[in-house]
């Protein structure tokens, strides 16, 4: 059990320093074609002379998707909801395998505890995060193709 120790401490850093990266990396592209989508936004509206001939253009079918893909994001939390579910299963299940090993490995007791007890913390909030998110998205009308206005 002891040569089975660092194997995991180092298996622990590289996950961390992977899922830091990782998350880092998708953070960046998603700025990156956020500004470029509103750069292309921006000079498009800028053609336009008049305000009818923006409102002709909103109108037509070209404009219409110029409109959704300005709020693609907001009207399909589906891929976050899913993310968070994702995260928070693999977090919740570590969690769970560490504090597991809590129990049986006595030179490391302490270090798997902590950081099972946080790996299990971190899942579970996750999990709640999802549910929530898909609540709030079904009461929004964002799910299901519902007005989340009343009346």
């Amino acid at each position: 059990m002891e040569a089975l120790l660092p194997f995991l401490v180092v298996l622990s850093i590289f996950s961390t320093v992977a899922w830091v990266i990782r998350g880092f990396v998708l953070s960046r592209q998603r700025i990156q074609v956020a500004r470029l989508q509103a750069e292309m936004q921006t000079r498009l509206l800028e053609k336009f002379g008049t305000s009818q001939e923006l409102l002709a253009y909103l109108q037509s079918a070209p404009g219409e998707r110029f409109v959704e893909s300005a709020t693609i994001e907001s009207a399909k939390p589906y891929g976050r909801i899913l993310g968070s579910m994702q995260s928070g299963v693999i977090l919740a299940l570590v969690g769970i395998a560490l504090l597991f090993l809590s129990g049986r490995i006595p030179e490391a007791d302490d270090g798997f505890l902590f950081l099972g007890t946080v790996g299990l913390a971190l899942g579970v909030g996750f999990l709640l995060s999802a549910v929530l998110a898909h609540r709030l998205s079904r009461a929004w009308g964002l799910i299901d193709g519902r007005s989340g206005e009343a009346g």
